[in-house]
């Protein structure tokens, strides 16, 4: 089911919430993140309604905004986004491109757990190893995804997953009132496809569950086919999608 347009305005909100930029301002009424260039979600203008000024005005100071930061004009749309705004930022030159599919579900009276798992409330050295290890999260990003990670002011938790002794899975989750959202789940290559996801996953939900959260959310992007697969079966539903003009 489509969420209403004031279940979009709650859900993104708590995304703002749960995952931070390292600077944040309202530019003619629209939000604007920059975090030095690290996940675009991150360093973009969120236009989640009517501007305070002309539609024309509210682009082009998003645009210099972020120009000015040295980053590249980054606009993340959503369906409460002014109808005339894709088509001008088409004008301008952007391309549209997808972004993230937003997924909730009920969390249980009582999820399980598994013995495989283990949560902490602050992130160890061996968490933000495998974080780093794999897609846009390493190298010089490390650095800055640390300090977004340290921004938080809301309770968080850190999940590993072990085979024996080797950890091969990790995934966070954030509380925010009775919203858990999950985020940075991964899996070492070598170690995916044997349920270690789905046991991260099930923790996390138990853990947001023990933290007074009664509803799970995440975002994951619709080309990600094994993760919508995954949440999906963990009862996981779409709710709606943002996307991107770059």
């Amino acid at each position: 089911m489509t969420a209403t347009p004031e279940e979009i305005a709650l859900l993104e909100q708590l995304g703002h919430d749960t995952w931070p930029a390292l600077e944040q301002e309202m530019v003619h009424g629209w939000l604007a993140k920059a975090a030095q260039g690290v996940t675009r979600r991150s360093n973009s203008i969120n236009p989640a309604g009517p501007p305070s000024s002309s539609l024309v005005e509210a682009v082009e100071a998003g645009r210099t905004w972020l120009l000015d930061r040295g980053l590249p004009p980054i606009f993340r749309v959503t369906s409460l986004a002014p109808s005339d705004l894709e088509p001008l930022l088409q004008q301008s030159g952007l391309t549209k491109a997808d972004g993230a599919v937003i997924m909730t579900r009920t969390l249980p009276p009582e999820a399980p757990t598994t013995a495989t798992v283990t949560i902490g409330s602050r992130r160890s050295e061996v968490w933000s190893d495998v974080l780093a290890g794999q897609g846009d999260r390493g190298g010089p990003a490390r650095q800055v995804v640390s300090r977004l990670l340290d921004s938080h002011t809301l309770p968080a938790g850190y999940a590993i997953a072990r085979n024996d002794e080797e950890v091969v899975a990790i995934g966070m989750t954030v509380i925010a009132g009775d919203h858990a959202g999950i985020f940075n789940m991964r899996t070492a290559p070598e170690h995916r496809r044997k349920g270690h996801a789905g046991a991260i996953l099930e923790a996390l939900m138990a853990h947001g569950r023990a933290a007074g959260a009664t509803t799970a959310f995440i975002q994951v992007a619709p080309a990600n086919r094994p993760a919508v697969e995954l949440y999906t079966a963990a009862g996981f539903t779409e709710r709606y999608r943002y996307w991107y003009y770059s």
